[in-house]
């Protein structure tokens, strides 16, 4: 298993989406650097406060808020808030906005299949399925 976190992060640097998908079985970083964040509760908290229909218009600004510093290496878990269907956004898309000036290492809460990472069943209606091929994904 590659664990080399410095390694990792002076690679992810280089990258224009500074995005690492963590699968399953990865031992999170932990340490001087690294900001462990639950998405789940952090985001849940502020839409709260906001109805459904502006979740969308919102949600990228309230993302940027609650990864404020541009150097540390966000770790973030608890994503499944993200494909809520009162959220349109495309998940991977919004994590590859937000990671142009952030380092994010996000703890994928699916499955690593065949060269695909996928989010639920295909009959559930928050499900996903993307090729990795256009993503950097460390397989356990």
């Amino acid at each position: 298993m590659y664990k080399n976190w410095e390694h990792i992060i002076r690679d992810l640097e280089k990258w224009y989406n500074h995005l690492l998908f963590l699968i399953p079985g990865n031992d999170l970083p932990q340490g001087e650097g690294f900001q462990a964040m639950n998405l789940n509760l952090a985001l849940s908290e502020r839409l709260l406060v906001l109805s459904p229909k502006d979740y969308d218009r919102e949600l990228k600004s309230i993302l940027l808020e609650l990864l404020p510093n541009e150097g540390i290496n966000y770790v973030l878990s608890g994503i499944e808030i993200l494909f809520d269907t009162a959220i349109t956004w495309d998940v991977i898309e919004l994590l590859k906005q937000v990671s142009r000036s952030r380092n994010l290492l996000v703890k994928w809460p699916g499955q690593y299949e065949g060269g695909f990472l996928v989010y639920a069943t295909p009959s559930h209606p928050e499900f996903l399925k993307i090729t990795i091929e256009d993503y950097h994904v460390l397989n356990g």
